[in-house]
């Protein structure tokens, strides 16, 4: 397309191209990741300004964590906003007292399908949500699906309750510790977290795979997010484990330690191009592009 555009044709064209990429929900998803952010600012009266974006799985987790330091208040006639002001600094002061530490567990409520979970389509009429919170993605689902407690309930098609299933799908205590004492870490190449990091269903049980050790690899936060919505993948050859990026190229052992997958060398890129005075010369013959058309055969 470069040979026969101009350069603006094409940053026009890569713009547009990216904003439908955006409604995709794994990229969705992964934006969402990426523009997470926190900023403060002392304001001119001596407070505090605090502004802050999270996606949906860490807002809820922020939720959580102040719904539950909200116990510890001790000023019940204080306005909703006031006490969580006070849980905030409640949880940062036990973090900087020690007293917190890393809890491997906490529940977060996500209703989906067991479509979702097996295909990864989304059902319009049944989108998997948070709990009184918003729509996610399937891959997200899929992620913190991958260890977590699971309650099957069973309804029909016009959504009357027909059975509640128990609890079931969580990693087991004796084999997290066996996968913590087998990987010890993140198992991505480069990687060196050994804190935070999940247990990873290498063939998802939703797809059939086994909760055992040989299915299971750890991985960081950032990593397993890469699996699920990042488009890489991973896979058990005999005693190690081989990872790939978006493209099925294999992660090299010494790769960079945070990854994202979306920087690559433009050498290899363009190796097997002839570069000459003519390369830069576009074959448009002044006519208005029909982007609509261009951008539906990229996606076709």
């Amino acid at each position: 397309m470069a040979l026969a555009a101009t350069a603006a044709h094409i940053e026009r064209i890569v713009r547009k191209y990216r904003q439908v990429e955006r409604l995709q929900a794994a990229d969705q998803a992964m934006a969402l990741h990426e523009s997470r952010s926190i900023s403060y600012y002392w304001a001119e009266d001596g407070v505090l300004i605090l502004n802050g974006r999270l996606p949906p799985e860490q807002g809820t987790v922020l939720i959580e964590a102040l719904q539950r330091a909200d116990k510890w208040i001790e000023t019940p006639d204080e306005s909703r906003e006031a006490r969580r002001a006070d849980a905030l600094s409640q949880i940062a002061g036990k973090s900087l007292s020690g007293e917190a530490t890393e809890i491997d567990r906490f529940q977060i409520t996500v209703h989906v399908s067991a479509g979702t979970l097996r295909h990864g389509t989304v059902d319009p009429d049944d989108p998997p949500t948070i709990e009184d919170g918003p729509v996610l993605a399937p891959d997200t689902v899929r992620r913190l699906a991958c260890d977590a407690g699971v309650v099957p309930i069973l309804e029909t098609g016009e959504g009357k309750l027909l059975s509640i299933g128990r609890r079931s799908r969580t990693i087991a205590p004796a084999l997290r510790r066996a996968l913590k004492r087998r990987d010890a870490g993140c198992r991505f190449p480069g990687c060196t977290h050994t804190r935070f990091v999940d247990g990873h269903h290498i063939q998802h049980w939703a797809d059939g795979g086994e909760t055992s050790l040989d299915n299971l690899v750890l991985l960081c936060r950032h990593h397993h997010r890469l699996i699920h919505e990042g488009g890489f993948s991973v896979e058990r050859v005999d005693s190690t484990f081989r990872f790939a990026d978006p493209r099925g190229i294999e992660v090299p052992a010494t790769a960079e330690k945070r990854s994202r997958g979306n920087v690559y060398s433009l050498f290899d890129a363009n190796v097997d191009l002839d570069i000459d005075a003519d390369t830069t010369v576009p074959a448009w013959y002044g006519d208005r592009p029909d982007y609509d058309h261009v951008l539906w055969l990229l996606r076709s």
